[in-house]
Parts: structure tokens; C-alpha cells; sequence
């Protein structure tokens, strides 16, 4: 999705855990050691399943400057029906979305009709990783936090499985209503979204949150979050209907 080197990334997650183990025993520490480990190497394989860059025959069809960095929507030529959003900074540091940002500049894609080179519809929006759209991060966070089918201290929903979960909370109204207006006009409603290769982390380590407090803590709140475990990132698309 974003044009950020994998460890610049993710050394974002080990200096936050960092801060959060200080009060954590030995044994504690060496346990979140290995967690953090399996979770760096979890995020890499993520971030190395998408693509780095635009191919050279991606058509740009709408762009505007978020801070420092460049929101784009691309058309390829190898998949002319998906819409595909990209972030990137001229020096390789993070980018982060958010929805009025997002909206206007899919808004500005979408109105030369809506149509792809060989006049059929858009079926999909690839939003890459869920990580460069810490709006999204934080929602899906704070969601399963006080959601009583995510099992917090597996990471993992009691039943179902944890790519459909994902999806479910990513499909609702309150996620899909802040882009739907960008599509409306077009002619498009956002169907549903689908997810693979979802990744969870404690909350603190997490750079959605920041410092905000988890919802759903009623105990102490450093022993839950050494042990909770809460999705955050994803590779996500939303699937489209012409309407």
C-alpha cells in the first residue's frame, strides 16, 4: 500500500513495547520478547505480499497532498476493474490516511463516469494495508476490544474465523457510511469488505491508539494489556456494486 521499507514500519511497534514492558517481571519480558519477534516477522511477510510500487502501466487517476506525502487512486492495466489506493513520501516515511482525505480523493476518481477502459463497473477498492489508514487501525482495535466474540487473550474470535471476523466489523455502517459519499454519485455502493492475512498485537503496540486507553477495561490496565491481543492490520478491500 504505502511506499514504507518494512523495518522503519515496524520499528515503530518494538519502540512501543519497549515503553510498555518496563513494568513487566523477567519472565514477562522474555514471553513478550517472543511475541514481539513472531509479530515482526508476521508484519515483514505482510508488507512483502503487497506490491512496493506502481508498475509502470498503472494509470493515476486522481491525486492530492496528505502533509508530506501523496494520496493516489490507480487504475492497472492488470486489473482495470479494481480501484487501488496508494500512499507514498518522497523519502519512504509513513503515510496515513483519513476519511474526508480518502473520500475526496476516490470522489475525484470516480467522476469521469465510473467506468473502466472497456466500459465495464469498478468491482472492487484495494486499500492495501489497514495500517496506512489509522482511522480504520483504531476502529477495528476499539471494536473487538469490547466485542464478547473476540477472545482478547488468544487474538483470535471465539467461532468464526478471523479473516471473515475482520471483514464484519469492516463492513459495517459506521465504517462504509464515511467513504459512501464519495461513490454515490458515481453510481457505486459499497458492498462489503474482504480481508486476508490479519495481524493482532497488544494494545500498546498498536500506533492507531497512541496513548489512548483501551475500551473495555475494567481491571488493571497494564496487566490486560500485557496480555490482550487485538487486530489491527489487514490487507483490505472494499467490493463494490454499480447501483
Amino acid at each position: 500500500m504505502g511506499e514504507t521499507p518494512v523495518p522503519h514500519r515496524l520499528g515503530a511497534f518494538a519502540q512501543a513495547e519497549d515503553r510498555g514492558l518496563a513494568g513487566l517481571s523477567r519472565g514477562a519480558r522474555a514471553t513478550a520478547a517472543l511475541a514481539r519477534a513472531a509479530a515482526l516477522l508476521a508484519g515483514a511477510a505482510l508488507a512483502t505480499a503487497l506490491p512496493t510500487a506502481a508498475f509502470a502501466d498503472d494509470l493515476v487517476l486522481a491525486s492530492r497532498p496528505v502533509g508530506e506525502c501523496t494520496l493516489s487512486v490507480e487504475r492497472s492495466t492488470q486489473e482495470p476493474h479494481v480501484l487501488r489506493v496508494r500512499t507514498f513520501h518522497p523519502e519512504y516515511l509513513d503515510c496515513a490516511t483519513d476519511p474526508t482525505a480518502l473520500g475526496a480523493v476516490l470522489e475525484q476518481a470516480v467522476a469521469s463516469g465510473g467506468k473502466t477502459p472497456v466500459g465495464s463497473v469498478y468491482s472492487a477498492i484495494s486499500l492495501g494495508r489497514i495500517v496506512d489508514h489509522p482511522w480504520l487501525s483504531a476502529h477495528l482495535a476499539r471494536t473487538a476490544a469490547v466485542d464478547p466474540r473476540w477472545d482478547r487473550r488468544t487474538g483470535r474470535p471465539h467461532r468464526d474465523d478471523i479473516n471473515h471476523y475482520v471483514a464484519e466489523l469492516l463492513s459495517r455502517p459506521e465504517v462504509t457510511d464515511q467513504l459512501q459519499p464519495a461513490l454515490t454519485a458515481a453510481g457505486y455502493r459499497i458492498a462489503h469488505a474482504t480481508v486476508e492475512k490479519v495481524l493482532v498485537a497488544r494494545p500498546q503496540e498498536i500506533p492507531a491508539l497512541g496513548d489512548d486507553p483501551v475500551p473495555g477495561r475494567s481491571h488493571d490496565r497494564d496487566l490486560g494489556r500485557a496480555r490482550d491481543r487485538l487486530p489491527f492490520d489487514a490487507v483490505l478491500w472494499f467490493r463494490l456494486q454499480a447501483r
